[in-house]
């Protein structure tokens, strides 16, 4: 165990030369998603980053890769667990491990307490000359599980890219006589949102024109829907203002597909909390398109 364990260090340590065979590694899917790019704020639910591994012209004999979930602007959740998808990888053992031992795959929690950034790793070599990652390899293979996030969240945004792993060292592929890097498609932000106020696509027939219709019911107590139309995918931003014109809360910003859209506002903040009553303004923008029209919300 301790002849492998210094074999896998020296592997893992070396210097990258650079040279490049292709793999990658991307962001597959994020399962529990709000809408496109929303991540549920709800002290409830978890979300979970899907990552793929392409592999596609040489053996791979060791690796190691890192990834950090972070928030800008502060959001928080309470936990983040890493994991493995088994593919039966030849000679690769995917067991979590600690930071302890070094079996022959495993996962390296570094600081994963929801506060600024959570790191994980991945890293692995081959057992007796097994082919380890075979070339051609082409599938999911890691995920990453966050959350739940904190209810005041609404309005903060998450973050996913690759880092170095260990935090102080950087990424390796090791390959037969030469090593290298995988590419990464990150860094992937997503918002984070009131999953009960999600917004959803009505009706089948496609707009011919943008448009922002009307909030029903208006006069609204506690909750009113906004519904407007896109006839191109497009990016929507639609907020609201207050009647001195600060913003109050960010009801959509995300890239939708061509069709007509509903959207319900709770009459609470970005920051979680509920309104005063009185008259507020909701602008959409999307592309040169831009309209404005009032609400008022009464207790």
């Amino acid at each position: 165990m301790k002849f492998k364990l210094s074999i896998l260090t020296i592997l893992l340590l070396v210097c990258s030369s650079g040279m490049a065979f292709g793999q990658s590694i991307s962001l597959e899917r994020v399962e529990g998603l709000v809408g496109t790019n929303g991540l549920p704020a709800d002290g409830a639910t978890q979300v979970t980053f899907v990552l793929r591994l392409t592999n596609p012209t040489e053996n791979v004999e060791a690796m190691a890769n890192g990834f950090t979930i972070y928030s800008d602007d502060g959001a928080i959740w309470t936990a983040t667990v890493a994991d493995t998808i088994s593919h039966g990888w030849m000679g690769f053992n995917i067991d979590i491990m600690d930071w302890g031992f070094f079996d022959a795959f495993g996962i390296v929690d570094t600081d994963v307490d929801g506060m600024g950034a959570d790191t994980v790793g991945y890293g692995g070599s081959i057992i007796q000359n097994t082919v380890g990652i075979p070339a051609g390899f082409d599938d999911e293979s890691f995920r990453i599980t966050i959350g739940p996030i904190d209810a005041t969240d609404h309005g903060k945004t998450i973050c996913i890219d690759s880092c170095f792993f260990p935090p102080t060292g950087y990424w390796l592929w090791v390959h037969p006589g030469d090593d290298g890097e995988a590419a990464w498609d990150g860094p992937h932000c997503y918002d984070v949102v009131d999953p009960s106020a999600a917004v959803s696509q009505i009706g089948d027939a496609l707009p011919t024109t943008f448009g922002l219709k009307q909030n029903y019911p208006n006069p609204f107590n506690p909750t009113t829907t906004v519904q407007f139309d896109i006839p191109t995918r497009s990016m929507v931003n639609i907020s609201i203002f207050n009647v001195l014109g600060q913003k109050t809360r960010t009801l959509v910003n995300e890239e939708l597909e061509a069709g007509s859209w509903e959207e319900e506002w709770n009459g609470l903040s970005d920051g979680g909390a509920k309104v005063s009553s009185g008259i507020y303004f909701y602008r959409m923008q999307a592309g040169s398109y831009v309209e404005t029209k009032k609400m008022m919300l009464l207790k």
